[in-house]
């Protein structure tokens, strides 16, 4: 499953990513029974000249990131319910997609 991330800055200052934090978020398809505790194993690695700054209103999409549905081995996921989840460092709460693997 391809992703795609909107990054927006609603606020009225600046917002300083330091080192693409935004861009090396961890994420991977996910039992839906147990998110919290499962292993987040894709963690891109990333070399964009950062830090960012992003003025009020800013706003940028970036495709990515995608969900294979594989294990960390490989190994095709089974059929079932999972989450597409996405954790960036700094934010919140995670990201979570529902999705269904058939097949």
């Amino acid at each position: 499953m391809r992703g795609r991330v909107a990054v927006e800055n609603n606020s009225t200052k600046v917002v300083v990513d330091p080192d693409c934090v935004i861009a090396e978020g961890r994420y991977a398809l996910v039992p839906v029974d147990g998110p919290e505790t499962a292993d987040l194993w894709f963690r891109p690695m990333t070399a964009c000249g950062g830090p960012h700054r992003m003025p009020p209103a800013y706003r940028d999409e970036y495709s990515g990131p995608e969900f294979v549905a594989r294990t960390i081995y490989g190994a095709p996921l089974p059929p079932g319910d999972y989450l597409a989840v996405l954790d960036i460092k700094g934010l919140s709460q995670r990201l979570e997609h529902p999705v269904t693997v058939t097949p």
